[in-house]
């Protein structure tokens, strides 16, 4: 044997390397199983609410925050718009609200879905205001010096799904001041 040889030999060596390995793995093992048990735990532990904020609250929360996102646009523009409901490019005839200060311009664009728009006509115009198409939308502009109730009827043509029909939009404007 050499000198370098710890007692015992070879078999004490394999022995101490044989022993070293199981206690890695037994440490690997348990190492495993506590990630899995802290897995399990932060997985089943059902997350409360801070305190004070309740399932009411935030709904509230989000429906106020719905209602800004969507009216951040029509504020910009000067107006608010109300669609009652889309047109179906089936002869039908839908009724619009817009709410503008007098002498302003409101916007509105007409896409909707998967109709393809082919054509917007104004006609019925308005007794006050001015409505100008562009494109798949229309603007109307009241005057500075009116207040009250104005409306206009616009016309869509286009397809929906290659199947080609027209709706009327009829947008009832009131118009109050500055």
């Amino acid at each position: 044997m050499s000198s370098t040889m710890p007692r015992g030999g070879l078999r004490a060596v394999h022995k101490a390397l044989g022993h070293a390995k199981l206690l890695s793995r037994a440490s690997a093992q348990q190492r495993a199983e506590g990630l899995a048990q802290q897995r399990a735990a932060t997985t089943q532990t059902p997350r409360r609410p801070k305190a004070g904020v309740t399932g009411q609250m935030w709904l509230g929360i989000i429906s106020s925050a719905t209602m800004l996102f969507l009216a951040a646009p029509a504020f910009a523009d000067a107006c608010l718009f109300q669609p009652r409901r889309p047109f179906q490019l089936s002869s039908d005839t839908v009724e619009w609200t817009m709410l503008i200060a007098s002498g302003r311009t409101c916007t509105q664009g007409l896409r909707l879905g998967s109709i393809n728009i082919t054509s917007v006509k104004l006609i019925a115009p308005p007794q006050s205001g001015k409505v100008d198409i562009k494109g798949p939308s229309f603007s109307y502009a009241a005057k500075a010096d009116f207040q009250g109730q104005d409306e206009f009827t616009i016309q869509v043509s286009g397809t929906v799904v290659r199947i080609a029909g027209v709706s009327d939009v009829k947008v009832t404007v009131f118009v109050v001041d500055k």
